[in-house]
């Protein structure tokens, strides 16, 4: 469960097979949210180990070498705005 305003929850959550983003400015949402949440990790098809796999490729390291790639692209440019 994550919320709506963090930038990764859109990169790493797909609604409803690996999470559910949220609104937490809106409590009915919410509640509703993790009464939803809670319903799926007590369901016997829940699959911890599917749900990793699912993000795997989006840890430390990628994101590192996305940044590292961009600065080497801007420092590449002759042209500075």
């Amino acid at each position: 469960m994550a919320s709506r305003y963090a930038g990764a929850a859109w990169d790493l959550i797909e609604e409803e097979r690996n999470g559910i983003i949220v609104d937490p400015t809106d409590a009915i949402g919410l509640r509703e949210g993790i009464q939803k949440a809670l319903k799926i990790v007590q369901s016997p098809a829940f699959n911890r180990e599917a749900i990793t796999h699912s993000i795997a490729d989006f840890g430390l390291d990628r994101y590192a070498q996305a940044f590292i790639d961009a600065v080497h692209y801007v420092t590449k440019r002759k042209q500075f705005f």
